[in-house]
């Protein structure tokens, strides 16, 4: 089977537009968690507190749209 001459680059891109989207949920995230969340508790999170939680949040958003295949975006094609 002859590969078309983009074929060895779609896996690079493939790899930023994961970085892309995640960039893009977890940043919504994080500004959505400083501005509202953080403030409603009770003891808010200081510090470091607040990027363990972002990062938690960016592991279990990985792995939920991993397990759905939401990163693979025009990979099926008709």
């Amino acid at each position: 089977m002859r590969q078309g001459k983009y074929e060895p680059y779609k896996r690079i891109f493939r790899f930023f537009e994961i970085l892309i989207n995640l960039g893009i949920l977890g940043g919504s995230f994080g500004v959505f968690w400083y501005k509202f969340l953080n403030p409603l508790a009770p003891k808010p999170f200081t510090g470091s507190g607040n990027y363990l939680q972002i990062a938690v949040y960016f592991v279990v958003i990985y792995i939920m749209v991993k397990i759905i295949g939401g990163f693979e975006v025009g990979f099926y094609t008709p």
